[in-house]
């Protein structure tokens, strides 16, 4: 046996996201109408899993839309559609899907029905017993979608301009927690932190400014396009802006608190299956304005603005 067919045998652990209408079967008959395929998927133990299926089930008149995505090592492939009268017509489609793209050697056909058990002579059936009817139960809750938590880290080079009309450089670094689950509702949270400089390339001012921030972020949904993803965010910075400089009225050297909220697009391309290229786009307005004085008379040389633009560039890579 090759190494390549040794390793296509091999068991794979799945993690499932379903959602369906009440009166379709429930994430149960998916696992049941996907193994009957293949036995190379099984489900995931907790915290191993190295398949991520969402499957969503959607009522469109008097039709049934069935949605497949599958995502191993955070890319996914392209959503796969099927369309039908019928629940159960849906589901076993996709899960025909499923099975075909994790293995290639799945049935392609359901697995022959168990022999029936030959017929017995009986006796003639008694008259039939007329039972009082019972309260029924109410149905069981849709199950809740499972979460599939993976993290990474990411840095990048970025600009900003904290106070105008001074901009700033420096670099940034952060920690990610994606989440995965079906219908596109998949979260993203962050939190890193940044240091800025208003001298790094040099600078006409008298006034060097830095910037120290911790920032937290959270995305609430992501779009995906084969290896494209965009993520909208909103977050806060906080930490300190030091200004210092020989012309600085009272005093030379001044600390302040920085406060800011905003939001964020952040877009990422899967260069590999673990490393990705990042760019966000952020805007933030500055809880407390600051202002800064030179000279004797003192004038105002520069002023935190009313609206922050901020710019990163780099790498991400998944842990």
């Amino acid at each position: 046996m090759t190494r390549a067919s040794s390793l296509a045998a091999q068991p794979l652990q799945a993690t499932l996201a379903y959602s369906a209408p009440e009166q379709c079967p429930n994430s149960d008959a998916f696992w049941s109408a996907l193994t009957s395929r293949t036995r190379r998927v099984t489900p995931a133990e907790l915290g191993r899993s190295q398949v991520l299926l969402r499957v969503v089930l959607q009522q469109r008149g008097q039709r049934i839309l069935g949605r497949l995505e599958i995502i191993r090592n955070n890319l996914a492939t392209e959503p796969r559609y099927v369309e039908a009268e019928a629940c159960t017509d849906v589901l076993h489609a996709l899960a025909l899907t499923a099975a075909l793209s994790l293995d290639p050697d799945a049935l392609t056909r359901p697995p022959p029905p168990e022999p029936e058990e030959e017929e017995q002579d009986v006796e003639e059936p008694l008259p039939p017993v007329t039972f009082p009817e019972l309260p029924v139960d109410a149905p069981d809750a849709p199950p809740s979608i499972p979460i599939n938590w993976t993290s990474a880290i990411g840095f990048q080079l970025v600009g900003a301009m904290p106070v105008d009309p001074l901009p700033s450089w420096g670099a940034s670094g952060a920690l990610y927690f994606r989440g995965e689950r079906a219908a596109d509702l998949s979260p993203t949270l962050a939190i890193g932190a940044a240091a800025l400089r208003s001298d790094l390339f040099g600078s006409d001012s008298d006034t060097r400014f830095t910037l120290y921030v911790l920032s937290a972020q959270a995305c609430p949904v992501r779009g995906r396009v084969g290896r494209f993803e965009i993520r909208p965010c909103i977050g806060t910075l906080l930490g300190l802006l030091d200004a210092s400089g020989q012309n600085i009225s009272d005093p030379e050297s001044s600390e302040r608190i920085w406060v800011s909220v905003g939001g964020a697009l952040d877009f990422e391309y899967a260069l590999t299956n673990s490393l990705a290229l990042q760019l966000s786009i952020a805007g933030h307005a500055p809880v407390l304005p600051q202002r800064y004085l030179l000279g004797k008379p003192a004038e105002e040389t520069a002023r935190t603005p009313v609206f922050l633009p901020w710019v990163g560039l780099g790498l991400g890579h998944a842990l």
